[in-house]
């Protein structure tokens, strides 16, 4: 019994200094690190990510990157569809590693259109073609403005689908009699995927076709315009779900094979706010890409007069929550102009743009961003001259004049931007976090804080990418809530704070800005 008692005691002993001494090896290792695949598609350009997560921090490397540029075809502007499929696959080939999941994300309101047999009907038109000039107008004949406002709220503006499928409808689309089911973009690339179809709550809520307090499709909408309630896939599924298996027929012998598709924060400004390292209440973003989305994410939609008046969209996102912003024209006039003297064959970097500008110490030119003027394509250096010209300021006389023009412009519609904000929510904005291709642009960033006289932290700078990754996680189980989430990004990114100064000279600035 004694030599019982002494053996007990020695494994007790041994015990302790095992619990002491050794060191227990974290989750990452443990077992593998997770590999996840993001498919960020922007307006101009596509990006394939793996995001490796070690129990900790995210890592990102980018394994394929390509142009996603319109084509023209008798007059009408289209996605190419196809290669962009094509794209996604080649990314895909390029993973080394297994990676669990992917999910993809893109921009809002356009679709492509699924006949009976499965089959892309046509190539899915941009957003920024000229088909649905006037049709607002020719639409708010049956719903007025603000009654549309008050069903769904969304901010009316021409590229909504509402107005996209108005205008197939108005017009008698042949298209419309081989209708099966109607798929935004992320979703169509799902099905195409899978061969599932399914709508995901954040792209679906950018159509102006939702209800805004449900879940579900507004009947009453789709009907008073014509829209069958057939064309649309009776659910709509949350951000973060799994849809299935990758078809066995997408690739060959590949890393991807066993991975699962999920319907990620879909929308890619949803995404990018999930990855938006909020710490306190009342915290605004911007997210700054080819568009600026402004807001703040609040738990139930704010539809009332003011909301109406400025036309503040309700847009959901991650956990059911809602994304009051309004949605402006961001660096699209910077990116065209860049665009244009490279046609020319002048190569010229988005960093060096932003030293030219640096080097003009008083802008003497601004610009109304959501002015018609600069909606399409074409010779942007030449439709500022004539903007300018127009409103009788001062002509550019250079490029270096012409883009501090441009940002200043930018950043005092942020300032405007952030003030109804804070009327809209009765409360005032403590931070603004500028995420996506923007934090990156430190002049932008610094008369942006100038201007609000609020701190701007800046990234991270894949916004989108980083969100879509983060979803998948929480899909999978690897995460819980957002807060959870954003305490990653803290621990993977670089983040960067621009304080304001020099008040009394931005408001001058902004007063002429106001004036034009």
């Amino acid at each position: 019994m004694r030599h019982v008692k002494h053996l007990v005691l020695c494994i007790v002993k041994i015990l302790e200094l095992v619990l002491t001494h050794y060191k227990f090896p974290k989750r990452g290792d443990i077992v593998k690190n997770l590999n996840l695949l993001a498919v960020d598609l922007g307006a101009s350009s596509g990006r394939c990510i793996v995001g490796t997560f070690d129990g900790n921090k995210i890592n990102l490397e980018e394994i394929h990157r390509f142009d996603n540029n319109p084509i023209t075809l008798s007059h009408t502007l289209y996605w190419d569809m196809p290669l962009i499929f094509e794209e996604i696959k080649q990314g895909m080939s390029n993973v080394q590693e297994e990676v669990a999941s992917l999910g993809v994300d893109t921009w809002g309101v356009d679709f492509g259109i699924v006949d009976t047999r499965g089959r892309l009907v046509s190539n899915p038109i941009h957003y920024r073609d000229e088909r649905t000039n006037h049709i607002p107008e020719i639409l708010h004949k049956k719903i007025t403005e603000q009654e549309l406002y008050k069903k769904t709220g969304i901010q009316p503006m021409q590229i909504n689908t509402i107005f996209q499928l108005y205008s197939m409808v108005y017009n008698r689309s042949p298209l419309l009699d081989h209708i099966d089911k109607l798929l935004f973009m992320p979703d169509l690339i799902n099905y195409f995927l899978t061969g599932i179809k399914a709508t995901e709550y954040s792209i679906a809520s950018t159509s102006s076709l939702l209800d805004p307090y449900e879940r579900q499709w507004n009947i009453e909408i789709l009907n008073k315009l014509g829209f069958n309630e057939k064309w649309f896939t009776p659910e709509i599924v949350s951000s973060g779900t799994v849809l299935g298996a990758l078809s066995s027929n997408i690739l060959g012998n590949s890393k991807c094979n066993t991975t699962k598709v999920i319907s990620t924060a879909s929308h890619d400004t949803a995404s990018a706010v999930v990855s938006v390292p909020i710490s306190q209440e009342y915290s605004a973003y911007i997210s700054c890409g080819t568009w600026s989305l402004i807001g703040v994410e609040i738990k139930e939609p704010i539809i009332d007069e003011y909301t109406s008046k400025v036309f503040f969209t309700n847009e959901r996102g991650i956990d059911d929550t809602v994304r009051l912003l309004k949605n402006i024209t961001g660096l699209w006039v910077l990116q065209e102009c860049r665009r244009y003297w490279q046609s020319n064959g002048e190569e010229i970097s988005y960093p060096f743009m932003v030293e030219m500008a640096e080097k003009i110490k008083e802008n003497k030119s601004f610009i109304d961003l959501s002015d018609h003027t600069f909606l399409s394509p074409g010779n942007m250096p030449n439709k500022i001259k004539d903007y300018c010209l127009k409103t009788k300021q001062h002509i550019p006389n250079n490029k270096a004049e012409m883009i501090r023009c441009i940002i200043e412009s930018l950043a005092c519609t942020y300032k405007k931007m952030v003030d109804e904000l804070e009327t809209a929510i009765k409360h005032p904005i403590s931070v603004i976090h500028m995420v996506g291709g923007g934090a990156q642009n430190s002049l932008l960033c610094e008369i942006t804080a100038n201007l609000t006289k609020k701190t701007v932290i800046a990234g991270p700078v894949e916004a989108s990418s980083m969100g879509n990754i983060l979803t998948q996680m929480k899909a999978l189980g690897e995460a819980k809530g957002l807060s959870e989430l954003r305490q990653i990004v803290k621990n993977s990114c670089t983040i960067i704070e621009y304080s304001p100064k020099d008040k009394a000279y931005w408001e001058d600035v902004y007063y002429k800005f106001s004036l034009v």
